[in-house]
């Protein structure tokens, strides 16, 4: 089963967030900048979304136990985006995705920190690893969602 009580929240100001959260910019690693990071995909995609008057709503989901998550479900389902910031990417930062694409069929993706765009396969599914840079170009040319 899949939850679909619990949003997750995104403030449009992450100064705002930081400073609700008491942040100093020297305490800003570990699973914060994570979090950060994730927060700006998330404003990107919601910008790309609103500024081309695109449909399509983003979503997130999580397994009912909590244990798998995806950070970012699209079109319905077709599409699922992880964000991760450690290097290289491995198997195990893949679970959830994994369990999501071999349940709903979606095309699978990893927006990293790595240097090159590469795509990995497991359990005979395809996911591909995303530079930032590169996502952001393909995103905005209109080449990500197509």
């Amino acid at each position: 089963k899949v939850i679909q009580e619990t949003p997750k929240f995104y403030l449009m100001d992450t100064g705002l967030a930081h400073y609700l959260k008491k942040y100093k910019f020297t305490n800003f690693k570990g699973s914060d900048a994570g979090k950060a990071f994730e927060h700006y995909v998330f404003l990107e995609l919601m910008a790309h979304k609103l500024l081309n008057d695109l449909e399509h709503t983003i979503n997130f989901w999580r397994t009912q136990d909590g244990i798998y998550e995806v950070d970012f479900i699209l079109k319905n389902g077709q599409v699922a985006i992880e964000c991760k910031m450690s290097t290289p990417i491995t198997r195990r930062d893949l679970k959830g995705l994994l369990l999501f694409g071999k349940e709903h069929g979606a095309k699978l993706h990893v927006v990293t920190l790595e240097p090159r765009k590469r795509i990995m396969r497991e359990d005979s599914q395809e996911i591909i690893i995303w530079p930032i840079e590169d996502f952001l170009n393909a995103l905005w040319s209109g080449n990500f969602l197509a």
